[in-house]
């Protein structure tokens, strides 16, 4: 895919691979998706030419928002550092099956994850 980016001089904005669409509750495809599958995302984000990863909020049920609030907000926080680190934005999407569901629950969670980054960084790619 990257060759053909370049080949034919494709603008990619972002990429949206559907990293922690995964259940809240299962420990080992989260501990996959922040250490194998992200830093590959990133990777492949860079070869693209963009600097916008769009992430999504965990699978569970709405009914205990609640009770995985804070080991969510810990797991973003988590991959937004990661992907700072490697000059890349995380955007949170909203899905009906997610965490992020709604807008209001979407900004209580980035808001939680306190995590400011300039976006200028879209306009100069």
């Amino acid at each position: 895919m990257e060759r053909i980016i370049r080949e034919y001089g494709v603008d990619v904005v972002a990429i949206s691979p559907s990293i922690f669409k995964c259940d809240v509750g299962d420990a080992a495809a989260i501990k996959r998706h922040l250490t194998e599958k992200l830093p590959r995302l990133i990777e492949f984000a860079e070869g693209c030419g963009t600097n916008l990863v769009i992430i999504f909020g965990f699978i569970g049920k709405i009914s205990e928002y609640d009770k995985y609030f804070d080991q969510i907000v810990d797991m973003l926080r988590k991959a937004a550092d990661y992907a700072a680190e490697k000059g890349i934005l995380l955007a949170l999407e909203n899905e009906p099956i997610c965490f992020a569901d709604t807008g209001e629950r979407s900004a209580k969670l980035v808001k939680a994850v306190q995590r400011k980054k300039s976006i200028s960084k879209l306009g100069s790619m």
